[in-house]
């Protein structure tokens, strides 16, 4: 596991281990075109199947290129990746991503961490901010479609939070527990990817 290989402190290795379990720790591959644009991260991408034709959703997350030491474009499993940003989205061009020859199915049976409440902490038109009392280095961003300050409930759990395909999930290097409602937050830049 990287997460070993890494030396990182155990809340990141559990978070990391939890979103693997979670999401049965599919194959993620190298996006070269993502990872050009962001000079900070490698981005890697999976296909996650949907029962709905129409509907692109992915699995994306975004590692600090120091913290790949052999080749990058290497496909890995997502319990192989110590990830910064993790994002499951809805693309509407899925062409991007046609060099993914595979679809990963799960059974959305989320691990004891990903079943943890989630708390809004702020909201915007754009975005939702969440907190996680069990989970402190952990911010959740649900992004808005209808583009309405109150598009998301107050009250969540992390599993339900993964599971709107609108989520970019940063596992912050601070304890970001006293949060409260007038903490100023922005979403990470990253999502700008897609």
């Amino acid at each position: 596991m990287a997460t070993l290989l890494l030396g990182a402190d155990p809340v990141k290795e559990g978070v990391w281990k939890a979103f693997a379990d979670h999401f049965q720790n599919p194959l993620l591959f190298f996006s070269p075109k993502d990872s050009e644009q962001d000079a900070e991260h490698w981005v890697y991408v999976c296909r996650i199947h949907s029962l709905l034709l129409n509907e692109n959703r992915f699995l994306i997350v975004m590692v600090r290129r120091p913290s790949i030491q052999n080749d990058p474009a290497t496909p890995r499993h997502l319990r192989d990746l110590p990830w910064h940003i993790l994002q499951t989205r809805h693309v509407e061009n899925p062409d991007k991503y046609r060099f993914l020859q595979t679809t990963h199915r799960y059974d959305g049976t989320a691990s004891r961490a990903c079943q943890q409440p989630i708390e809004r902490i702020e909201s915007t038109r754009e975005w939702t901010r969440y907190a996680c009392a069990t989970l402190p280095p952990l911010a959740i961003f649900l992004l808005h479609q209808r583009k309405t300050v109150d598009e998301y409930a107050n009250r969540g759990s992390v599993r339900l939070a993964l599971e709107t395909y609108r989520t970019i999930v940063e596992l912050r290097d601070t304890d970001y527990s006293d949060c409260t409602v007038s903490a100023r937050a922005t979403v990470p830049s990253h999502y700008s990817i897609l």
